[in-house]
């Protein structure tokens, strides 16, 4: 009556709902980190993996249903958290659409992973951005946020073929913002502030970049960019010098 059924020796049976889920939340993660290219560095990998896995745990918990769509955005979200914590210049933007999802789907899904793995100590190399931030070192408050700030700038001078001299130069400009007080800065979106600043100093300087450029650059709208630089004229333009 069995004829037919291969045998089960040696076979287990099938996969529980935590596993089926954990395999496809990896190749997930996995297509996720493919498609964002140079950003898909070991450090990235392994820390939004493990975040992803914690966020994937506490969300069977707590519903019985985690769909294809929430997988993506709980990667996506784990990314970008993994991004902010070793300071790598990515944006929201760009790892939505590697993903496939919504910013506000990322947003969802970052409340999640709050609660599943609060915020770690996690730090970059000191050589990845010692270069850019020597001039933050004495900023009190805004030390994390300002040092994707300079990732953001490194990335962004370089796509549009500025000297590294002028990356250097806006971090100064920056870094007499802050020191005047300027703590305001601090809680904005670092690639925003990257992009308004780089504009700025490359217009103080007589380098010939646009806006749309800049924004194109480092994965933000114009609206963005010229809102940010509103801010910098009004709050900042007194302190800058030539």
């Amino acid at each position: 009556g069995r004829a037919g059924r291969p045998p089960a020796w040696g076979l287990r049976g099938p996969a529980s709902r935590e596993e089926a889920r954990l395999a496809e939340l990896l190749r997930i993660h996995a297509d996720i980190l493919h498609r964002l290219g140079r950003f898909d560095v070991a450090e990235l990998r392994e820390e939004s993996a493990r975040l992803a896995r914690a966020g994937l745990q506490l969300a069977l918990k707590e519903r019985s249903r985690v769909t294809t769509r929430e997988l993506a955005a709980l990667s996506a979200a784990a990314i970008l958290r993994a991004a902010e914590e070793y300071s790598l210049p990515i944006t929201r933007h760009e790892i939505a659409s590697a993903a496939g999802v919504t910013e506000r789907e990322i947003w969802l899904a970052t409340r999640l992973l709050s609660r599943a793995a609060p915020a770690g100590a996690h730090r970059a190399p000191p050589s990845a951005v010692d270069p850019l931030t020597e001039g933050l070192r004495g900023v009190v408050g805004c030390w994390s946020n300002m040092r994707r700030v300079a990732t953001f700038v490194q990335r962004g001078t370089a796509a549009l073929g500025l000297p590294p001299a002028l990356a250097q130069r806006t971090l100064q400009v920056l870094s007499q913002v802050l020191a005047k007080g300027r703590k305001s800065l601090c809680g904005r979106s670092p690639e925003a502030v990257a992009a308004a600043a780089i504009y700025l100093t490359a217009s103080l300087y007589d380098f010939k970049v646009s806006q749309k450029d800049v924004a194109k650059a480092l994965g933000i709208r114009e609206a963005t960019l010229r809102k940010q630089y509103r801010y910098l004229l009004d709050k900042v333009f007194i302190i800058v010098y030539l």
